[in-house]
């Protein structure tokens, strides 16, 4: 579930509610994480997108959430960092 914020100077900000869960076996860990199987994510972002061309926008997006598992008592936290390009393609009709 997401939320725009409206157009400020060129940036079109946002926050968004996210929930990602997990099931089997886990594989390698990829980026120095591993989440277990059977994990439930829920993560809380804000950010912005501004456009750089009619089907580019760069996007600066942060967050936190937590790692919920039923194979573990103890929760996991994490907190992220994003910037990238969203590109936009069209097809021709």
């Amino acid at each position: 579930m997401g939320i725009p914020g409206g157009k400020r100077n060129g940036w079109a900000p946002y926050a968004s509610v996210r929930l990602a869960a997990a099931h089997g076996r886990s594989g390698g860990p990829f980026a120095g994480s591993n989440v277990p199987p059977g994990a439930v994510v829920p993560m809380a972002s804000i950010g912005a997108s501004a456009r750089v061309s009619e089907n580019m926008r760069w996007v600066v997006e942060g967050g936190s959430g937590g790692i919920l598992s039923r194979e573990h008592t103890d929760a996991g936290a994490f907190v992220y960092v994003a910037v990238g390009l969203d590109f936009v393609l069209r097809r021709k009709e």
